[in-house]
């Protein structure tokens, strides 16, 4: 008794659940990438934030050092 020969076409199962399986695996891409782009903002924004800390910091540095200058006995 040998095996039937199962071929793609024939197989009714296999063609049904294709289209099924295109859409499962289309849909698990769109949210990885979703995943992806969001960590990727995620991260930009982040650069942005500290790129702002350090310009606001370098400001506050320099507006410290005109008030110590501007306190100091030697040039009132």
């Amino acid at each position: 008794m040998q095996p039937k020969k199962r071929t793609f076409t024939k197989d009714e199962r296999a063609d049904d659940s294709l289209p099924l399986r295109f859409t499962i695996t289309a849909i698990l891409v769109l949210l990885i990438m979703g995943l992806a782009i969001t960590a990727i903002a995620d991260l930009k924004e982040k650069a942005n934030e500290d790129i702002a800390l350090i310009e606001i910091s370098k400001l506050i540095s320099t507006q410290n050092r005109y008030i110590s200058v501007a306190q100091d006995p030697q040039y009132i």
